[in-house]
């Protein structure tokens, strides 16, 4: 909870910037933090009191060891929203790793199979993007963290799970837009 609260005035100050922010028609006032929507793994997710609609992202917890991960996940959000496949983005502050963006409107019915289907077909369809899985570098840098009565048992699951196999397997597959995050969450 205290990680969403600071992640949460982390974000009131990217509303502090409401000026500077990329609307076809300027706000007229500033807008105020609303509540709590939705929690990640990693990032906390807004409603942004004012209109056009919009909601706030900010991430609470480091989810990925690459340090150029926000950056990453940017550049395919624009490319995406230049599609018109994603929301599209208002304002970004790389330094609090914060985003507002459009609110999606709500749907009428849920999304059918064959919609499902086509918008894979477009995030797939989009321009390839320099960023890959780094989950061999990621991996070692975990293992290299953990303390060793944990990391000994992991180096164990590593060695004798095909892991690394499965990993060769991956670096030599044909890069796709994707989440890449396997939480059970997600």
């Amino acid at each position: 909870m205290a990680k969403t609260m600071a992640a949460a005035d982390r974000l009131s100050r990217a509303l502090d910037e409401w000026q500077h922010w990329d609307l076809p028609a300027p706000l007229t006032h500033p807008p105020l933090l609303g509540p709590l929507l939705a929690q990640g793994s990693g990032h906390a997710i807004y409603d942004i009191l004012c209109t056009p609609p919009l909601i706030g992202r900010i991430r609470y917890q480091r989810t990925r060891l690459a340090e150029t991960a926000f950056e990453t996940e940017l550049t395919a959000w624009k490319t995406a929203s230049l599609q018109g496949i994603a929301p599209g983005l208002v304002f970004y502050d790389p330094a609090e790793q914060a985003i507002i963006c459009r609110r999606a409107t709500p749907l009428d019915a849920p999304v059918s199979g064959k919609a499902l289907g086509q918008l894979c077909r477009r995030i797939h369809q989009l321009p390839a993007l320099s960023g890959r899985l780094t989950l061999r570098s990621d991996i070692g840098l975990y293992l290299e963290n953990m303390p060793d009565h944990l990391s000994q048992a992991w180096r164990s699951v590593m060695s004798d799970g095909g892991v690394d196999h499965a990993l060769t397997q991956l670096e030599q597959d044909t890069p796709y837009l994707c989440h890449n995050d396997l939480t059970a969450g997600n």
